[in-house]
């Protein structure tokens, strides 16, 4: 992990040539955008990003509900959820913001969401980042990776260690620093709450959230944790959001049902799997009919492989929430991995008729065909996969296994080249994509296998050179 670290923070050096203390210093949108669109390699190369349909479009809904409401789209705003058990989330330039796993499962509502969301929207439409080494050159590049490399620290475990980036770039920026932080977040703050105003949230749901943050996580702990890094105590901001908040405006739970499906599906799927039992049985205990907390439970115990019991409170979810093409994908996906692949096959085409873009159902019917000995139908269901981005994951890799079942053999490399291309093994990828190269006919296939091998080629010979040159 450590030498992970170590090749994050190098990687920063060489991602910021653009602010050397020479520069005129006047950071440009276009070069903003090309700043983040580094640091966005970095973060999606080092961290693993959940790619849910169902976690991913809701949070990317709420974003879009509140950018409506921003007088200028500088950027296009896009939302990641990083699977990674802490509570953090931060913007990069370019409009990339990062939701932490950990935090987002543990929010109450979606006033919550809405309020992070808000609030890292403001820093982006602000520009604080790019402002801040403008307006520091001495601090510029060592702030930005000390802030960054505090992220990946903290994302590690390594809390202390991050705790002390983060203090050597404050202390090295001097008092101002920390108080041009503060007003960066107030800032971020007030113009947050407007923009979620304006959207239909009350606002309570920004104070809700930095309090239980305050309460679970800041008293009575050694460690500062991972969302106060860079940001004042909560009980300041609680304090001045306070004073903007409307006593009179009650908040309006918008849709609880999405938003407490997706926390389910979230909770259910990626926390850990005692922890997400635990909750929802107790939850069942309070209410055993809500098919909400029953979806979550089935979600939770599939992953002890106890696929009878999953079943059974997926189907009482069903009762009341009979056309819900999430649920009936999972229910699918369950019959799918017990080997009952009759069953699979048609609730997988009930979630499809209901949903034809649901990409798990999608997956999983095809994969049924496949188990079935059904190929052909198998390869047109996993193609209708390929047509909307981003590919579902597992899709490439099973495609490959398909087209060499078929005897396709130049597209079974291909398609395995992609999978481990993904997975970022080079030496699989390298003679998965030098075979296709060699068997393709296909010239848009055989183009892009070639542009990656090229890449993949010039990272080798610069790796080469970096070790000779120690």
């Amino acid at each position: 992990m450590k030498q992970k670290i170590l090749s994050i923070i190098l990687a920063l050096l060489l991602t910021f040539p653009l602010l050397s203390p020479t520069s005129a210093f006047a950071i440009t949108l276009a070069e903003e955008r090309e700043m983040g669109k580094k640091v966005l390699k970095l973060v999606l190369n080092n961290f693993e990003i959940i790619s849910d349909p169902l976690i991913v479009n809701y949070v990317n809904k709420i974003g879009k509900t509140i950018s409506a409401g921003h007088p200028k789209q500088m950027f296009p705003y896009n939302i990641y959820v990083i699977k990674q058990d802490i509570h953090n989330a931060f913007a990069i330039p370019g409009g990339h913001i990062f939701i932490f796993s950990g935090l987002l499962a543990d929010m109450k509502s979606e006033e919550e969401l809405a309020g992070l969301i808000s609030h890292e929207m403001s820093h982006v439409m602000c520009r604080h980042l790019s402002k801040r080494l403008e307006r520091n050159q001495k601090l510029q590049v060592a702030s930005a990776i000390g802030l960054l490399a505090a992220i990946a620290l903290g994302a590690s475990g390594s809390g202390n260690l991050s705790n002390a980036a983060v203090a050597t770039t404050l202390a090295a920026g001097q008092t101002f620093a920390l108080d041009y932080s503060r007003e960066d977040e107030m800032q971020a703050d007030q113009l947050g709450l407007k923009y979620m105003l304006k959207a239909g949230y009350s606002g309570v749901g920004m104070t809700s959230m930095l309090e239980r943050l305050r309460t679970n996580n800041w008293s009575g702990t050694e460690e500062i944790p991972q969302y106060f890094l860079s940001h004042p105590h909560p009980s300041e901001r609680i304090a001045y959001i306070g004073v903007l908040l409307d006593p009179n405006k009650q908040p309006d739970p918008k849709n609880p049902f999405a938003f407490n499906r997706m926390n389910a599906r979230l909770y259910g799927t990626y926390k850990a799997p005692d922890i997400a039992l635990a909750r929802f049985k107790s939850e069942l205990k309070l209410n055993q009919d809500d098919p909400i907390t029953n979806y979550g439970y089935g979600l939770a115990i599939s992953r002890f492989g106890k696929t009878d019991i999953a079943v059974k409170h997926f189907q009482k979810a069903l009762k009341k929430l009979a056309f819900d093409s999430y649920i009936l994908s999972d229910l699918g996906r369950v019959y799918f991995h017990s080997g009952n692949l009759e069953k699979a096959a048609s609730t997988l085409d009930g979630a499809i008729s209901i949903d034809k873009n649901n990409k798990v159902a999608t997956y999983y019917r095809a994969r049924t065909s496949m188990e079935k000995g059904l190929l052909e139908e198998a390869r047109e269901t996993f193609n209708k996969l390929l047509q909307t981005p981003p590919v579902y994951p597992g899709t490439y890799y099973y495609l490959g296994e398909l087209s060499g079942k078929l005897g396709k053999t130049a597209d079974a490399h291909y398609y395995l080249g992609l999978h481990y291309w993904n997975k970022k093994d080079k030496k699989i990828t390298l003679f998965h994509l030098k075979k296709a190269v060699e068997l393709l006919t296909d010239k848009e296939k055989k183009a892009d296998a070639t542009k990656k091998l090229d890449i993949l080629k010039k990272q080798k010979k610069k790796n080469q050179k970096k070790t000779r040159s120690r």
